[in-house]
């Protein structure tokens, strides 16, 4: 056995073929999946698909991730990285990489024939809401004369997600960490292993553990809020529906789509964190577009704790390359902060200030309810902002930040008729 934290022991002695492991942020379940992989491809017949639900590279993204296991366990000379797998060369075991939102319907269809496959591992899991997929890639792996498993690492996603449907609904128990109910499957069939920071301490970072504890402070004062953002993010319990939030899932799951139709506009609005302190607000950055049909499509999630630096980067990024129209942020938020800080990077960009005249509530109710007449659609999935659009109500002080920025692209699409310029 190797030294591993007790937590995560049944995911090395399990031969069940359903293994989920859940938790809240900082709890090392990739970090742990990552090294029992690696120790899988020295097994006879054992040959890996790793997927994430969108993987743009895999051979700039995960395979330095994965390799960085391979260099601490001391084995990296055993192994052969390519563009999309890495090999291990004494036993031929491959773990190849993939993504589940695929560009075309032949990146799909290779998913769905996997004979070598022995073990199935799906990373952010809370992104992929595909059943059909699923079941269709479970029922690939069936290699004979060695244990098939798949092994499903989710981050906190709402009682709506199939995993719950299937996996916890007539199966759920739960214990109690740090004072609060989590939820655990009992599936007969399914190994649940569920984690928190707290099993992760020692290997966090002292900025990481600040926030962490200054959200759990609040959270055991009586902040209703602080409790719900603690329990979710850092617990990992499943969300159930918020009576009082403006979205259901079922409403978003019911309009996504995997592909946009010819776009006539293409913009991002910025709500910035309004300063650098301590327990840092995201920076919510939302990129979407109006269709030729009329319907709004929101297309990317950028959001994140990051400097102004950062945030204009990425801006003026894909303002070069989704050649977008318009840049919008409120004016009430950030001020000319924003307009100075892009235009110090592209000065061609001239980003357009809307003023924020009504309360948060009464400026997403009509985007709310063009979600609830089908006019807007997410191309794929958009884990944290979906929680967030979920979960927020009018009784919360401050609504999140990614949703304040699909709030202002969605309204400046479909409900205004001014347009942001390029200088010149």
């Amino acid at each position: 056995m190797p030294n591993i934290k007790s937590v995560f022991k049944p995911l090395y002695t399990t031969k069940k073929r359903y293994i989920l492991l859940t938790g809240g942020r900082g709890s090392a379940k990739t970090y742990t999946v990552q090294d029992y992989s690696t120790r899988l491809t020295f097994q006879k017949d054992n040959k890996q698909l790793y997927t994430r639900y969108t993987l743009t590279s895999a051979k700039k993204s995960i395979i330095p991730e994965y390799r960085a296991t391979l260099e601490r366990l001391n084995v990296i000379d055993n192994f052969l990285a390519t563009d999309q797998r890495v090999v291990n060369q004494l036993t031929g075991n491959y773990v190849l990489f993939s993504g589940i939102k695929a560009s075309s319907n032949q990146q799909r269809a290779n998913l769905k024939s996997l004979p070598e496959i022995a073990t199935w591992i799906q990373e952010e899991g809370e992104d992929f809401h595909d059943e059909e997929m699923f079941d269709k890639i479970d029922d690939s792996i069936r290699t004979k004369n060695c244990q098939n498993r798949i092994i499903w690492i989710q981050n906190s996603s709402t009682i709506n997600h199939f995993i719950y449907e299937r996996f916890f609904r007539d199966y759920l128990d739960y214990i109690e960490i740090d004072g609060y109910q989590v939820q655990i499957s009992k599936h007969p069939d399914v190994e649940h292993i569920h984690t928190t920071y707290l099993d992760n301490v020692e290997n966090l970072s002292e900025s990481f553990l600040d926030k962490a504890y200054g959200v759990r402070e609040k959270a055991k004062a009586g902040d209703l809020k602080a409790q719900h953002f603690y329990i979710n993010n850092y617990l990992g319990a499943w969300v159930k529906h918020i009576e009082g939030a403006l979205w259901k899932f079922e409403t978003i799951e019911n309009t996504r789509v995997s592909k946009h139709p010819q776009l006539t506009r293409i913009g991002i609005a910025i709500d910035p964190a309004s300063t650098a302190k301590k327990y840092s607000d995201e920076t919510g950055l939302v990129i979407a577009g109006l269709g030729v049909d009329g319907d709004a499509y929101v297309l990317e999630d950028l959001s994140g704790v990051l400097t102004p630096d950062s945030w204009g980067r990425r801006v003026v990024s894909k303002w070069q390359t989704m050649k977008l129209d318009i840049v919008v942020y409120e004016t009430n938020q950030g001020g000319d902060m924003v307009k100075a800080i892009i235009q110090n990077i592209d000065n061609s960009i001239v980003p357009k200030g809307i003023h924020a005249s009504r309360g948060k509530y009464s400026r997403a109710e009509p985007v709310a309810q063009l979600y609830e007449d089908g006019r807007v659609h997410h191309v794929g999935n958009f884990g944290t902002l979906e929680m967030q659009m979920t979960t927020w109500t009018n009784k919360d002080e401050k609504s999140p930040d990614r949703m304040d920025a699909l709030v202002y692209i969605i309204t400046e699409l479909m409900m205004s008729t001014g347009y942001g310029t390029h200088a010149g």
